[in-house]
């Protein structure tokens, strides 16, 4: 069992990254019935850069690592090196378990790093944290900009 989400953190967007639909679509599900109601999808790495290029608003990012073209690490790298997408958390959700791959995604800046299968209480609380962190960043910023 898990704990009512705030409806703040409901409305926040989530895009979910994952070359194969059905991790996609399991995961985009589960939010989903959480009461996340902005939840996007992407199948590689080009189509997130694309999608963040295009100034769609994301909140966090469910990234896998292996993907065709570019990879979850190549994007992860993108993201923590532009100043417009650097908060964006990034949870790396992937079928990559080595401790190297680990350290050197979160030395990146990734956030979190789940393994699949994902455990649903996992996920869930990952995302929370997540959202909740980007939150409270953003209202800080928006407090010092005044």
């Amino acid at each position: 069992m898990h704990s009512r989400i705030p409806d703040e953190l409901l409305r926040k967007t989530i895009l979910v990254v994952d070359d194969l639909a059905d991790n996609r679509h399991a995961i985009t599900t589960l939010l989903m019935a959480d009461g996340f109601d902005n939840v996007l999808e992407a199948a590689s790495g080009a189509e997130v850069l694309s999608l963040l290029d295009s100034g769609q608003a994301i909140d966090l990012v469910l990234l896998d690592i292996l993907m065709p073209g570019i990879n979850g690490r190549q994007v992860l790298d993108c993201m923590k090196s532009r100043a417009a997408l650097k908060n964006i958390p990034v949870i790396m959700v992937t079928g990559v378990n080595d401790v190297e791959s680990v350290f050197e995604c979160i030395e990146q800046g990734a956030t979190d790093y789940l393994i699949k299968p994902v455990d649903e209480v996992v996920l869930r609380a990952s995302v929370r944290a997540g959202l909740s962190a980007k939150t409270i960043r953003d209202f800080k910023k928006r407090r010092y900009a005044r």
